[in-house]
């Protein structure tokens, strides 16, 4: 049983993987799109006008700013998606763990497959936006 496991631990960590490796590679081939410019002109604002604009938008403004953050490191498309990349992988795994603790390995195992894999969530983790 142990072995079963082990081996299921392992699947896991290879299709994490690989979501990992399509969405790295997404990120560089998609264009920048119209919401994601529309990001990236709010989070270079100067903060206070930057405040003030985000007061129409529904995405919270702790966002903005960190997006504001990003654009004094890089003004690279790449830069500005790199959050929603980590917060996807991360995602990833935290799914992991709750199905482990709630259920079993192997419906963890199918769960995060199925995440790391899926076209929504690839796409989710490459834009430049919430």
């Amino acid at each position: 049983m142990l072995k079963v496991l082990q081996h299921i631990s392992g699947l896991v960590m290879f299709s994490m993987a690989v979501g990992f490796i399509i969405r790295v590679y997404l990120l560089f081939q998609r264009e920048f799109w119209l919401d994601e410019a529309f990001t990236f002109l709010v989070a270079d604002l100067p903060v206070k006008q930057l405040l003030l604009a985000v007061l129409s938008d529904n995405n919270p403004p702790f966002y903005y700013l960190f997006m504001h953050a990003l654009t004094r490191i890089s003004r690279s498309a790449e830069i500005l998606r790199l959050p929603s990349l980590l917060f996807n992988i991360g995602s990833a795994y935290f799914l992991y763990k709750i199905i482990v603790k709630l259920v079993d390995k192997k419906t963890a195992f199918y769960t995060v497959t199925f995440f790391s894999l899926s076209p929504l969530s690839i796409y989710l983790a490459t834009t430049a936006r919430l």
